[in-house]
């Protein structure tokens, strides 16, 4: 049997052009998947935010049908005890999914009560889509609108 001679090339390893070639096919990948990820992580923290918002209003409405009243205002963050039968296993001193604290409004910003997200880690964009899911796509108006630093959703 007869070897062939592959020439000087057969032992070394890729060539320079064949290395530049293989990292700019993987950065096109990247540069591609980057925007899908962000845009994917978004749509989860969104989607997480909107049910944690309806199970602590649904509390909420639960209380005030059962007690014909709510619990008192409560700054950002603090858990009204009232609620601990209503929201025992909620994250509320944890923050949000969007960032930012969870906040319990009664009689404030004009509205009677209100479950609200004080201090928001995202930009006015991304809250007026988590609007356009919840309610109108305006977060100036509606049942879910900006606050003095926040968004609430509105109960009565």
């Amino acid at each position: 049997m007869q070897m062939l001679y592959a020439g000087p090339r057969a032992n070394r390893g890729f060539t320079l052009i064949e290395l530049l070639v293989a990292v700019g096919v993987i950065g096109v990948l990247a540069a591609l998947a980057i925007p899908h990820a962000v845009r994917a992580r978004e749509h989860a923290a969104n989607t997480a935010f909107i049910s944690d918002l309806r199970v602590a209003r649904e509390a909420f409405i639960l209380y005030n049908h059962e007690r014909n009243s709510y619990p008192p205002d409560k700054w950002p963050g603090v858990f009204p005890p009232e609620m601990t039968p209503y929201l025992s296993d909620f994250p509320w001193a944890s923050p949000t999914p969007i960032r930012g604290s969870w906040d319990w409004d009664y009689l404030v910003f004009g509205i009677t009560a209100a479950v609200s997200v004080y201090q928001p880690g995202v930009n006015p964009d991304q809250m007026s889509r988590i609007d356009t899911i919840i309610d109108n796509g305006d977060i100036n108006t509606g049942d879910f609108r900006q606050r003095s630093g926040g968004y609430l959703s509105v109960i009565e």
